[in-house]
């Protein structure tokens, strides 16, 4: 993987991790923007795909699919609640932990990959940042269908976006605005 490509993980990741580990406001479009940025950054560093073995893409797309499994289960995890008349959402413990299990079951699957072949474990190396980019994107979409319900059940906003000028836009499906809470649902 390229220096370009790591450090757009990690500065991607780490801007997302610590944003949700502090609370963030629930914005619908920022859910999914990222993540398909990393998608599409993923997908262009896969090279040579036409020329890998069979066995070789199955080891990248297990690990894209474990990466988005995983990423489904963690969206399911993440707290809601209401601060200012809108929805919040924040990581959980469970949430962390799950980060942590698939960093460790992608940075297996790299050696793993090996025993196939040498390509199986370069294809495994560039196929990091798609099924990271996948991942974040399954997590979103489980959140995007759960803010709906929470934003409901706390009475609050649901945004849409921020405007540059600080205009916030909400969401077509918006529940009725209700005063200020910092209560955390499911």
């Amino acid at each position: 993987m390229s220096p370009i490509g790591i450090a757009a993980i990690v500065l991607g990741v780490g801007y997302l991790f610590v944003r949700r580990l502090a609370g963030q406001r629930v914005e619908l479009k920022s859910l999914l923007l990222m993540p398909v940025i990393l998608t599409v950054i993923g997908a262009t560093e896969i090279k040579n795909l036409g020329s890998a073995s069979a066995a070789a893409i199955g080891v990248a797309a297990a690990g894209v699919l474990v990466s988005v499994l995983i990423g489904a289960v963690r969206g399911g995890t993440i707290g809601f609640g209401a601060r200012e008349g809108q929805l919040w959402m924040r990581y959980r413990f469970s949430t962390i932990l799950l980060w942590v299990v698939n960093i460790a079951v992608k940075a297996a699957l790299i050696p793993l990959a090996g025993f196939v072949g040498a390509g199986a474990s370069t294809l495994a190396e560039q196929s990091i940042m798609l099924a990271i980019g996948c991942g974040i994107l399954a997590e979103s979409g489980v959140v995007h269908l759960r803010s709906v319900r929470a934003a409901r059940e706390l009475g609050v906003e649901l945004v849409w976006s921020t405007d540059r000028d600080g205009a916030v836009r909400t969401a077509p499906t918006n529940p009725a605005r209700v005063g200020a809470d910092t209560t955390w649902a499911s």
